[in-house]
C-alpha cells in the first residue's frame, strides 16, 4: 500500500479518527451487539468478537443481476441463493470456522447468525451496547464484517462512522428488530448444533472436547438434509403470517425454467475468467529484472491471439473435480487415534477436516450386518450364487478398504521391483448386464463416504462429448490423476473393450503408472472400474500389475423388483463409520510396525490385503458374529482363471484344430482360426486372435506366441486348462482316432 493512503476512513463522532479494529468494537466496553453485514468472517469473530456476551447477526445476500426485476423474480432469485448456501455448506463452514469458545456460544444461543430468505439486505450497521444500555455505539457505513474491510492499509477502500451514545442507536435498533428480524432465518444449521450436541454428551470423559465438533461426511450431508427441510418449514411459517406473498410461493414452481439463463451466464464468466487470467499473465515482461509492463503493441498482438485461441474452442472441457483424501502419516498420532488422513469439509470448500474415529461396538455390528445384508441380496436374486461368488464381491470391498494404503503397503514391503507388481493400484470388476457391478461401485462409494453426491465417474463422460481426441485425451487425464497426491480411490464405471485391446490406452496406462509410482514419495490414488466380463484382455505386463475380479452372476429378471427395494434398502443403511475405523486401525498397525507384508497367497503373489482381511476377522469377534462363509481368505486370480476358461472352452469346441506332434510332445494351434468364427466379438484390429494370444500363459508357449500358428507345451497346456492330456491317457489310440 502507497504511503499516506489510509484504505478505511473513520469518522467518530463528526470527526476523522485513525481507530484499530479493537478500538472500533471495544469489547471491553460493550458486551453485546446486533449487525447486519453482507458477508462475514469467522477468523474475524474467533479474533475481534470473542469476548461479546450476545452477538445476533444477519448476514445479507449480495444481489445479482436477474432477468426480470419484478419482486417476485428477485425473491425467487433469493431462493436460489438460500438453495445454494444449503448445497454448498456455507452455514456449517461457518460454523465450523469459529472457535470453541463461540462454538459454545452458538450452541445455547447467545451468538446467532441469521440470513433473509426471500429478500436482498444491502444494510451495513452494527450496534453496541452494553448489558443495561447505558453505553451505545453505532456504526454505520460500507464495511463488512471482516478482516480486509476494517483494515486501514489494503487493496479496497471502506468508510464508517461511528456515534457514541447517540438517538439513532435507538431507531437502528427498532429497524433491526421489527423489520429485518422477520424476514431472516437461521445461518447456521440446526442440525450441526444438535449433532455437536449429542457428541459432546456421548464424549468420553477422558476426552479432547474438540473432537465432539468434528463433522464427518455423513454428518454434513445429514445437515444439508436437514437444512433443505427446516428452509421450507420456515417459508411455510413465514407465508402463514403474511410475510411472504401467495404470488412468491406460486413463483417457485418455476425455479427448473429460470435456472437455463443462469447456466448460460456461468459459461460466459468462465469464459471471462479464463481468458482475463491469461492476459493479465501476458501485461508483463516475463524475464525482466526489475517488473515491466509489455508495450502497448506486444499487448495488442498478444490479446487477438488469445482472444482468437478462445474462440475456436467450441467446447470447454469441465472435467469433474474428484473427491480428495489426503495422507500424512507424519501427522499420524496413535495415541489419540489420529489418522494422517484428511479430506474437503465440503465439495465447494479448500478446508480440511480430520478423517478416521474409532466406531463403537455397536456401530461396527450394524456395518457389518449392513454388508452382511447386501451379500444375502446377491445369494437372493442372482442365478447360480454360490459363496465362492459372493467372496468376489466381498474381496472387491476389501479392496475398497485397502486402497488408500497402497502405496504405503508397497513402500514398506522390502520388495524387488518384480514383486512389487503384484501389489495392484488397479482393480477391474468383469461383470454382464444385470449383474450389478455399477450398483456394487455405488455401495462401495458409500460405504467408504468421501464421494459426495457423485458417487463414481462413467467412463465415457470423464470428457464432454465433442472434446478433440476424446479417447487419448481420457487416458491422458487419468495419467494426470494417478499423479495427484489423492490417496481416495477412484470410481470409474464401465470401462469399454478398447481400453484394454489397444496398447496406447490401458495396458501402456497400466504397466507405466505403475512402474512411475516406485518413484513417488507420496500417497497417490488406485483405481476401482468395472466393465464386461470379456473385456479384460490385457497383455501378461499390464496383467500382473491390474487386480480382475469377475462379477458376472445376472440378477433373476423375476425377482428385479423386490431385489432392487432390497438394494435401496442396504444402501439407506450404509455408513462410512466402519471405514474410518479401518483407517484408525490400518493406521495403527503400520506405524507401530505390526502390518504383515510378506503374506503370499497360493498363486505366489503377494496378499497386499492380508491385513484387511486380519482386521475384518477382528471386526467379527468385536461383535461376536462368526466369519461369514462367503469371506475370502486369499486374493483371488481371476484374470488368469478367466484366460483358461477362453481356452478350455476353445479346446473343447474344436479341437481337431490343436495337432499334436509326439516328438516334442507340442501342439500346433493356429489362431488365426478363431477370426473366422469369432471376430465381432472384439475391437482391437477386428481380431479375436489378439485376445487368446494375450490370455495364454507365458509357461504354457514354446518359443514366441507371435505368428500365424502358435506352438504350446501339450502337458503344461492341458495342466493349466485343467483337462486331461488325452495324449498320455489315450497314447496312440487317441492319436489315431484323432487323425482317421
Amino acid at each position: 500500500m502507497p504511503q499516506g493512503i489510509n484504505t478505511l476512513y473513520v469518522i467518530k463522532e463528526y470527526t476523522p479518527q485513525s481507530m484499530t479494529i479493537p478500538e472500533i468494537f471495544d469489547t471491553d466496553k460493550y458486551s453485546q451487539m446486533l449487525g447486519v453485514t453482507f458477508s462475514a468472517s469467522g477468523d474475524f469473530i474467533n479474533k475481534y468478537l470473542n469476548p461479546l456476551e450476545k452477538l445476533t447477526l444477519i448476514v445479507g445476500i449480495p444481489e445479482e443481476k436477474v432477468q426480470r426485476n419484478t419482486s417476485q423474480a428477485m425473491a425467487h432469485h433469493n431462493m436460489q441463493k438460500k438453495m445454494q448456501q444449503i448445497l454448498n455448506h456455507e452455514g456449517t463452514n461457518l460454523y465450523q470456522s469459529l472457535n470453541i469458545e463461540i462454538k459454545k456460544q452458538v450452541n445455547t444461543q447467545h451468538f446467532k447468525v441469521l440470513a433473509p430468505l426471500f429478500y436482498t439486505i444491502h444494510s451495513k450497521f452494527y450496534l453496541l451496547s452494553n448489558l443495561d444500555q447505558t453505553e451505545t455505539r453505532l456504526i454505520l457505513g460500507s464495511a463488512n464484517l471482516s478482516a480486509q474491510a476494517f483494515k486501514s492499509s489494503s487493496s479496497q477502500f471502506e468508510n464508517i462512522l461511528i456515534l457514541d451514545n447517540n438517538p439513532l442507536f435507538d431507531i437502528y435498533k427498532d429497524y433491526f428488530n421489527n423489520q429485518l428480524l422477520p424476514v431472516v432465518d437461521d445461518f447456521i444449521p440446526k442440525e450441526a448444533i444438535k449433532i455437536v450436541t449429542k457428541n459432546i454428551r456421548t464424549l468420553p470423559k477422558d476426552a479432547n472436547v474438540e473432537q465432539a465438533y468434528l463433522l464427518s461426511p455423513q454428518d454434513i450431508n445429514k445437515i444439508q438434509e436437514e437444512s433443505f427441510i427446516d428452509t421450507a418449514e420456515a417459508v411455510n411459517q413465514k407465508l402463514n403470517v403474511g410475510i411472504v406473498p401467495m404470488e412468491t410461493i406460486s413463483e417457485m414452481k418455476n425455479a427448473p425454467e429460470e435456472i437455463h439463463d443462469v447456466k448460460a451466464r456461468t459459461r460466459t464468466i468462465n469464459y471471462q475468467l479464463e481468458t482475463g487470467a491469461t492476459l493479465i499473465k501476458e501485461m508483463v515482461v516475463p524475464k525482466s529484472k526489475t517488473p515491466k509492463i509489455q508495450t502497448p503493441s506486444k499487448l495488442r498482438t498478444a490479446f487477438k491471439n488469445k482472444i482468437k485461441i478462445k474462440k475456436t474452442k467450441n467446447v470447454n472441457a469441465n472435467i469433474l473435480e474428484l473427491n480428495e483424501m489426503y495422507s500424512k502419516p507424519a501427522l499420524r498420532n496413535i495415541d489419540d487415534h489420529i489418522t494422517g488422513f484428511s479430506i474437503k469439509r465440503d465439495e465447494h470448500s479448500n478446508d480440511l477436516m480430520p478423517y478416521g474415529k474409532l466406531a463403537t461396538k455397536e456401530e461396527i455390528e450394524a456395518s457389518l450386518k449392513n454388508i452382511n445384508h447386501m451379500l444375502r441380496n446377491y445369494k437372493n436374486f442372482a442365478i447360480d450364487y454360490d459363496n465362492d461368488y459372493g467372496a468376489r464381491v466381498y474381496e472387491a470391498i476389501l479392496y475398497a478398504f485397502t486402497a488408500a494404503f497402497i502405496w504405503e503397503i508397497r513402500q514398506h514391503s522390502s520388495l524387488n521391483t518384480q514383486e512389487g507388481n503384484d501389489i495392484p493400484q488397479f482393480l477391474f470388476i468383469g461383470g454382464t448386464g444385470g449383474s450389478g457391478k455399477s450398483s456394487l461401485l455405488a455401495y462401495i462409494s458409500k460405504l467408504l463416504g468421501i464421494y459426495g453426491n457423485v458417487q463414481y465417474l462413467d467412463y465415457s463422460a470423464i470428457l464432454p462429448y465433442g472434446t478433440h481426441n476424446i479417447k487419448s485425451q481420457t487416458i491422458e487425464q487419468l495419467r494426470r490423476w494417478f499423479r495427484t497426491e489423492n490417496a481416495a480411490p477412484m470410481l470409474i464405471d464401465e470401462v469399454p473393450s478398447e481400453f484394454f485391446e489397444k496398447d496406447k490406452y490401458g495396458n501402456d496406462l497400466v504397466v507405466q503408472e505403475t512402474n512411475n509410482a516406485a518413484d513417488l514419495d507420496h500417497a497417490y490414488p488406485a483405481m476401482i472400474a468395472t466393465t464386461n466380463a470379456d473385456a479384460y484382455t490385457f497383455k501378461e505386463q499390464a496383467r500382473r500389475r491390474s487386480y480382475y475380479l469377475k462379477n458376472d452372476r445376472v440378477f433373476d429378471d423375476a425377482k428385479r423388483e423386490q431385489s432392487t427395494k432390497e438394494y435401496a434398502n442396504v444402501l439407506n443403511n450404509t455408513t462410512d463409520l466402519l471405514y474410518q475405523d479401518f483407517l484408525v486401525r490400518m493406521s495403527e498397525l503400520i506405524e507401530t510396525n505390526k502390518a504383515v507384508y510378506n503374506q503370499y497367497a497360493d498363486q505366489g503373489k503377494i496378499d497386499f490385503m492380508y491385513n484387511t482381511r486380519q482386521i475384518f476377522k477382528q471386526y467379527y469377534d468385536i461383535v461376536d458374529l462368526p466369519i461369514p462363509t462367503y469371506f475370502p481368505q486369499s486374493r483371488y486370480d481371476d484374470s488368469q482363471e478367466s484366460n483358461q476358461e477362453r481356452w478350455r472352452k476353445l479346446y473343447e469346441t474344436m479341437p481337431e484344430e490343436f495337432n499334436y506332434h509326439k516328438d516334442t510332445n507340442s501342439l500346433f494351434f493356429r489362431i488365426t482360426k478363431v477370426d473366422e468364427n469369432d471376430s465381432s466379438r472384439f475391437n482391437a484390429n477386428g481380431k479375436a486372435s489378439f485376445v487368446y494370444k494375450n490370455a495364454l500363459s507365458p509357461k504354457v508357449i514354446r518359443g514366441s506366441k507371435e505368428g500365424i500358428t502358435v506352438e504350446l507345451k501339450a502337458s503344461e497346456f492341458f495342466h493349466w486348462i485343467g483337462i486331461n492330456n488325452p495324449y498320455i491317457h489315450k497314447g496312440l489310440f487317441s492319436l489315431f482316432y484323432k487323425q482317421k
